[in-house]
């Protein structure tokens, strides 16, 4: 029966699938948004489109320098759609090239546009996928330094820092000061869990197993806006995911705070 359901699939979506290769660009743009449209809500949908190899159109379309900026918006919407679909669905896109097309897009584009934003939600949705494409995000400070800043990097950033080389670069990218901003509360709000999970996360990864990094993060704010929330989530009210993570990035700090009072104290 599915073969049959994939077929009726290809059939359906055949007239808006060879507008994406015209050379008017204004139907092009249509067959985009009928595309995104029709694979919205139906991993069925995505693995047919995938299947048909329209992959590669989508990302020349995403990535032309000289493409329309609706085009490229739209082609990067997909993208994006597809990603949320199952993780054979990801793990061919990213096969296919997708996550380090979505990187260099990223290495241009102004921060802050409707083309990052979707780019990151693309990237973002890949990355939260095992396996991840580690080695399509490249340790560069100008890139780094452009996404740090941005809360809906910060997910991405946890799942990519594995080592010494990802952490010292974050580090060095100002990945410190994002955290902070993030932890911190401003007046009488407090930051809220889906904000706060995600900057711990990346503050454990940076801290594990690195001093250094660690020794950096008492030197900025971040100390001062993670510690209040990590006492708070380790709670009993917290579910057991949230205290464990909180409690994990409790004892990075606290080892760094206690090997830097001994040095202290065998110094003075």
């Amino acid at each position: 029966m599915q073969p049959i359901t994939i077929f009726m699939d290809i059939e359906s979506s055949r007239s808006y699938i060879d507008e994406l290769y015209s050379s008017d660009a204004g139907k092009v743009l249509e067959a985009l948004i009928a595309l995104k449209n029709s694979v919205i809500g139906s991993n069925r949908q995505k693995s047919s489109v995938i299947q048909q190899g329209i992959v590669p159109r989508l990302l020349q379309l995403m990535s032309g320098q000289n493409m329309d900026s609706n085009i490229k918006l739209e082609a990067t919407i997909t993208i994006g759609s597809l990603a949320k679909g199952t993780p054979d669905n990801v793990a061919l896109l990213i096969e296919q090239g997708a996550a380090t097309a979505l990187v260099d897009i990223l290495k241009e584009v102004p921060i802050g546009t409707k083309l990052a934003e979707a780019c990151l939600c693309a990237l973002r949705s890949i990355f939260t996928t095992p396996p991840a494409p580690l080695s399509a995000l490249p340790a560069e400070m100008r890139l780094l330094s452009r996404l740090t800043p941005r809360a809906c990097v910060v997910r991405i950033l946890s799942i990519w820092c594995t080592g010494a080389v990802e952490q010292e670069a974050l580090c060095a990218a100002g990945a410190c000061s994002a955290i902070a901003a993030l932890l911190g509360s401003r007046g009488n709000i407090t930051p809220s869990t889906a904000k706060v999970l995600p900057a711990l996360d990346l503050l454990a990864a940076m801290c594990f197993e690195n001093a250094n990094v660690a020794q950096a993060t008492l030197t900025t704010k971040v100390v001062f806006g993670a510690l209040p929330c990590l006492a708070r989530l380790c709670t009993k009210d917290m579910p057991e995911d949230i205290r464990a993570t909180a409690a994990e990035t409790l004892a990075y700090l606290a080892e760094v705070c206690t090997s830097r009072s001994c040095r202290h104290n065998m110094t003075s």
